[in-house]
């Protein structure tokens, strides 16, 4: 089973952007070991964010995004988000666990990095 792709296109999430846990990565790190390009922007209120957009297996958009200000406070992490409505409708656990399989098939480990999500 393919763990997703990229988005390229334009994406605007149907409701909002709904944080569904994070892991004590680099987006660059991330995108790296997957084959994404890494994209800029600027967050509003927030600053500089680093990331991309990726389709899951199961057709679900998860924006994987890393602010900057909060890398360089101490540790980097990346934060998963998907729409709400996906939440409501197939609850965060589901979506976390087909999200973090894409860090299950990359070529290096995490090691004892810790991932947070809503049962943390």
């Amino acid at each position: 089973m393919s763990a997703g792709e990229q988005v390229f296109e334009v994406h605007r999430f149907q409701t909002y952007p709904q944080w569904i846990g994070s892991l004590r990565s680099s987006a660059s790190a991330l995108a790296g070991a997957i084959g994404a390009r890494l994209m800029d922007w600027e967050e509003d209120g927030l600053g500089p964010a680093h990331g991309f957009l990726w389709r899951l297996p199961s057709d679900r958009i998860v924006l994987i995004e890393e602010l900057e200000h909060l890398s360089t406070a101490g540790q980097p992490r990346i934060d998963l988000q998907v729409d709400l409505t996906e939440v409501a409708e197939s609850g965060a656990d589901a979506i976390l666990a087909e999200a973090t399989a894409i860090v299950l098939v990359m070529p290096f480990s995490f090691g004892a990095n810790k991932l947070w999500s809503f049962r943390s």
